[in-house]
C-alpha cells in the first residue's frame, strides 16, 4: 500500500493525468478526448476543458481527485471496464468505457451517474464524480459511467453494459441490486430517461 501526497488547487492537470495511481485511466479524469493537456494548465484553470460549463468549483475537483488517490492508496480498485476483451479488440473506443466506483456501505443499493457533455465529451470531473462522491458519503454505492461519445444510441449501449456488469459483479462489489437508481445531467439525463 502506497500513500500518495494530495493535490491542491495549484496542481497541474498533466500531473494528475499521468499520476502513477491513475495508470490506465488518468486520461479519463478530464475531457481530453485523446489530446494531451496543456502542460501549464492548473486544476483551477480547467474551465476551457468543459466548454459547456462555467464556474467550475476547483475545490470540488481537488476533493474528488484526492478521494480517488486515497482509495488507490488503500488498495481499492476505482475503475472497472465494462466491455469484454473481444469487444475492446473489435471496437477500440470501448477500451475507455467503464465505471468509476465510489464505495458506500457494504450491501447498500447502488446508483450509476451519467455525466453530460452533449455526447461530444464527458464532463465527469464536474458532473458525475462529485455527485457519485456525495452519494457514497451518504452510504450508497455509486458509479460514475465513462461512456463512448458520438450520440445517444452508443452512450445508451454503454449504460446497458454498465448495468449488466454491476448486476453480474454485485457480490464482488459488495452491493445490493435492489432499489438502485440512475442519475444524469444534460446528455446523461437523456440516457437515464
Amino acid at each position: 500500500m502506497k500513500l500518495y501526497k494530495h493535490f491542491d488547487t495549484d496542481a497541474m492537470v498533466i500531473d494528475v493525468v499521468t499520476h502513477p495511481a491513475f495508470r490506465g485511466f488518468g486520461h479519463l479524469l478530464f475531457p481530453l478526448e485523446g489530446i494531451a493537456p496543456d502542460p501549464d494548465m492548473k486544476l483551477d484553470e480547467i474551465d476551457p476543458l468543459l466548454y459547456h460549463y462555467i464556474n467550475i468549483d476547483v475545490n470540488t475537483t481537488v476533493n474528488v481527485i484526492n478521494y480517488m488517490l486515497d482509495e488507490v492508496s488503500a488498495g481499492r480498485t476505482i475503475f472497472y471496464g465494462i466491455h469484454s476483451e473481444q469487444d475492446k479488440g473489435n471496437f477500440p473506443k470501448t477500451k475507455d468505457t467503464g465505471l468509476f466506483y465510489f464505495r458506500g456501505k457494504p450491501g447498500a443499493p447502488f446508483a450509476i451517474v451519467c455525466p453530460g457533455g452533449a455526447f461530444k465529451y464527458l464532463g465527469s470531473i464536474h458532473e458525475s464524480f462529485p455527485i457519485a462522491l456525495e452519494l457514497s458519503k451518504r452510504g450508497y454505492n455509486a458509479f460514475a459511467l465513462q461512456y463512448r461519445t458520438g450520440g445517444a444510441a452508443i452512450a445508451c449501449e454503454d449504460l446497458a453494459c454498465a448495468l449488466a456488469a454491476v448486476f453480474s459483479n454485485a457480490e464482488m462489489l459488495s452491493i445490493s441490486t435492489e432499489n438502485y437508481s440512475l442519475w444524469g445531467s444534460s446528455a446523461g439525463a437523456r440516457m437515464v430517461a
